[in-house]
């Protein structure tokens, strides 16, 4: 593999990272938004099917 190959395989894996830690830093700062912040649930179901995965979360308490 000469150099020019080996530097577009790196420059793949850094694009990819960063989209990869792009994707997962969104969902958690939305699942921190949703938990902040409760009034974003505007009805009882949307409210029902938040505690349900909450209720259900693999979490020690």
């Amino acid at each position: 593999m000469n150099m020019g190959h080996l530097a577009l395989l790196y420059l793949g894996i850094a694009v990819l990272a960063v989209g990869c830690a792009t994707f997962v830093g969104g969902l958690v700062y939305l699942i921190s938004l949703i938990f902040s912040e409760p009034a974003i649930i505007r009805n009882e179901i949307g409210a029902r099917a938040l505690m349900y995965v909450y209720d259900n979360l693999p979490l020690r308490r």
